[in-house]
């Protein structure tokens, strides 16, 4: 779903060797990148006469460490070119804990795979459901809002999602009465968001940059005519809202809001000045 100049920007930037695809995306890839094509014949031969044990270190060119990068997802480009977050394990797994506390799933949850590739609540939807032994359910790509999303949440009986509210006011709410838990974020939650979605299940309101892994705070349960906050940050995570010099401001005025903690990226791939810009020492911390 991701325009092929984005593609290749990301490819080259990172400076990929191997890339799972399919056949029909396989012309996106430079024939400087090595595909394992997944539709294809020879491909699904050699996966199945691999082993299936488990890998260990040994098979490994070093020992896994938990502050190792897990993944780059790249930033939208909004405020110039998309600049590679590095997420690492330790962030990873901080939030996976807090999402099996926070969203109450279990085994008996069915959770919406709804989001693309390039936004990193992707990330979220996956560890929500196999981190719990949830149900996974994939949205097909044509299947984004409107009746048709609505209509698979029905159907499906979806549990859990993260919905943004643009796409939150295409749906009708009679069609997500199976939605216990609900989170909201990518953008401003409104009171017309908490009106037509907080009667009948938990719906909360995300926050958080991709330099955060996924998500940095979230308020508690959103209720008709109540206030709409971010709320407070998650377990791991520091919210600091400071002035210019980096001193804390007073109750009422107004700051920036500065994030802290295990969840915070190892900075931006390739990218030393963008980094010490936007990843700044702590005054407060170790």
């Amino acid at each position: 779903r991701n325009p092929a100049e984005r593609i290749a920007l990301m490819v080259e930037h990172a400076d990929i060797r191997v890339a799972i695809t399919v056949e029909t995306s396989r012309g996106l890839l430079p024939e400087s990148v090595r595909p394992v094509i997944l539709d294809d014949h020879d491909t699904r031969e050699e996966i199945a006469a691999r082993s299936i044990d488990p890998v260990t270190d040994a098979h490994r060119v070093r020992a896994a460490h938990v502050l190792d990068t897990a993944y780059v997802l790249y930033t939208s480009g909004s405020t110039g070119t998309p600049k590679g977050v590095a997420v690492t394990h330790e962030g990873l797994a901080n939030f996976a804990a807090e999402q099996r506390v926070r969203f109450e799933v279990d085994s008996r949850s069915r959770v919406l795979q709804g989001s693309v590739p390039g936004f990193d609540v992707m990330i979220l939807e996956v560890l929500l459901a196999h981190t719990n032994g949830a149900v996974l359910v994939l949205s097909p790509p044509e299947v984004y809002a409107g009746e048709e999303l609505g209509q698979l949440i029905r159907s499906q009986r979806i549990s859990h999602a993260f919905i943004t509210p643009s796409v939150l006011a295409t749906i009708p709410p009679a069609d997500a009465e199976s939605l216990r838990v609900l989170v909201a974020g990518g953008e401003a939650v409104t009171p017309e968001t908490v009106t037509a979605w907080a009667p009948g299940r938990r719906l909360l309101n995300g926050y958080g940059p991709t330099e955060t892994t996924i998500l940095a705070c979230m308020s508690g349960q959103l209720s008709v005519g109540g206030a709409v906050t971010i709320g407070g940050p998650l377990r791991g995570v520091e919210a600091l809202v400071l002035d210019e010099w980096l001193r804390p401001v007073p109750m009422g005025v107004v700051g920036e809001l500065y994030l802290a903690g295990v969840q915070l990226a190892r900075g931006y791939l390739g990218r030393s000045a963008a980094t010490a810009g936007a990843f700044v020492a702590n005054p407060f911390g170790a």
